[in-house]
């Protein structure tokens, strides 16, 4: 919490008060969210305002900010799930999981019941009853969960996939992480195909109750192949040097793109036309303004704030938090030194309990 809120809350500051001043184009139109903002922030402040569906303008102030309130949700209730584990193996893989299921359950009865469609320009409370719930959110989460116990049991025993295996292992999960990735890509087509869209409602309540949590699947077992050294391409691009530096970026990104976004267009003087060529220079403009103002942001706020929240922690849990910290740099230390010495080991950045990338 200490981490993300300062930052957060000064772009919300700045979006709700400052980014409207500089508006001049015909097409502005921020007072809904603003209103939101000067009503609402509170419910941002304390990571709330995505756990009332029935009142949307708690969870309309900073629409992206819907990630971060389910994020924390899930981070504080993570320390519960692995206590289980810890406790009872078998129930503590039981436990996410039937709460996974339950999570696929009752969005595939509330897309039915409250006739959600998936579509971008398809009216429906979408986003109010599926897309911002964080017990509709919470699959993803929970089968990176499961993933990572049973990894870790994996390297409890020392296991490894046995030479003769790991071209078949490899090939076979390959293809089932292609098929997960292009059905959920792909799997909508017909959902922004027209408006309104002829996408079959049992269809579309398949897929929203089961694209986000196949996703993740796929991902966790690419991630899994990459951790065996069988990531093939996908593990040798993942572990370039160039990803830890652009990882420090991804959340100021993350919370700043909507400012950006709202800077480009909003001062428009002319209606924006679609091409290809168009919106291909749109993105590139967006996300090179986002990464360079995320980078003066991470120099002259982030690093500041986070190296006086150090100093409030070693000052209030000094010899709590020496001791932890010595014993991780000398964990650390060991298995860098032991990776080094098998030539295996891949540089990936892992987001847990913060403002990840999104899924």
């Amino acid at each position: 919490w200490l981490r993300l809120t300062p930052v957060y809350m000064l772009i919300i500051w700045f979006y709700t008060y400052i980014i409207p001043q500089t508006m001049k184009g015909p097409f502005f139109n921020m007072s809904d969210e603003i209103k939101a903002c000067q009503e609402n922030w509170y419910y941002n402040f304390l990571y709330v305002q995505t756990v009332f569906p029935d009142k949307p303008e708690r969870a309309g102030c900073y629409g992206v900010s819907w990630y971060l309130a389910d994020d924390m949700m899930f981070f504080w209730t993570t320390p519960w799930l692995l206590a289980v584990f810890l406790w009872n193996k078998l129930l503590g893989v039981l436990l996410p999981l039937l709460l996974c299921v339950a999570s696929i359950t009752a969005a595939w009865i509330v897309a039915w019941k409250k006739q959600l469609r998936v579509g971008t320009f398809d009216s429906s409370p979408y986003h109010d009853y599926y897309y911002n719930p964080p017990w509709m959110r919470a699959p993803p989460y929970l089968i990176g969960i499961i993933l990572g116990m049973g990894y870790f049991e994996w390297q409890q025993r020392k296991l490894s996939v046995p030479k003769q295996y790991r071209f078949h292992v490899q090939s076979f999960m390959a293809v089932v992480i292609a098929v997960l990735f292009g059905s959920t890509v792909w799997g909508a087509q017909k959902a922004n195909d027209g408006i309104p869209s002829s996408m079959k409602y049992s269809d579309n309540n398949a897929y929203i109750a089961l694209s986000k949590p196949a996703w993740s699947v796929g991902v966790g077992m690419m991630l899994l192949l990459c951790f065996e050294g069988l990531g093939g391409p996908v593990g040798w691009l993942l572990s370039r040097p160039l990803f830890s530096y652009i990882s420090k970026l991804t959340f100021l990104m993350y919370l700043l793109h909507p400012m950006v976004l709202a800077l480009m267009f909003f001062n428009k003087l002319t209606p924006i036309h679609y091409s290809a060529v168009n919106f291909s220079f749109n993105f590139i403009a967006a996300v090179s303004a986002t990464m360079a103002i995320a980078f003066l942001g991470h120099l002259f706020v982030e690093l500041p704030l986070a190296a006086l929240q150090t100093l409030l922690m070693s000052r209030l849990f000094g010899h709590v938090m020496g001791g932890a910290s010595k014993k991780a740099a000398t964990s650390t230390k060991g298995r860098f030194m032991s990776a080094e010495r098998k030539g295996e080991y891949m540089q990936i950045g892992v987001d847990n309990g913060e403002a990840e990338q999104g899924k």
